[in-house]
């Protein structure tokens, strides 16, 4: 079983803490996640967080990091999600304002 390895993801950095998994899924984790890998980084450097993986399913866990990435990102970068069309070449942008606490945007 390898070290849990520091990952980027939206621009937040998290050491993936996959200790509750079993070797076989925290080593399915770590595979579904080496694009995102960032070398030489540490829980306990500067921007560096625990994200504590309790799920084995892969969807949850993406769903949960995703999640966790982007309310850490509020405020600090435009993130789009889904937001382009595309018409003979070209292509529009859907940009709207985030309603803090709110599931739907209006």
């Amino acid at each position: 079983m390898s070290e849990d390895p520091a990952i980027d993801a939206f621009g937040a950095r998290w050491v993936l803490d996959a200790r509750a998994l079993d070797p076989t899924a925290r080593d399915r984790l770590h595979h579904l996640w080496q694009r995102c890998r960032v070398p030489g980084a540490r829980l306990g450097d500067e921007g560096v967080e625990p994200f504590v993986v309790t799920d084995p399913d892969p969807y949850a866990v993406s769903r949960a990091l995703t999640l966790a990435s982007l309310r850490r990102r509020r405020g600090t970068a435009v993130l789009l999600h889904a937001a382009g069309l595309e018409s003979g070449g070209q292509v529009v942008a859907l940009v709207g304002r985030s309603v803090p606490g709110s599931r739907r945007q209006r």
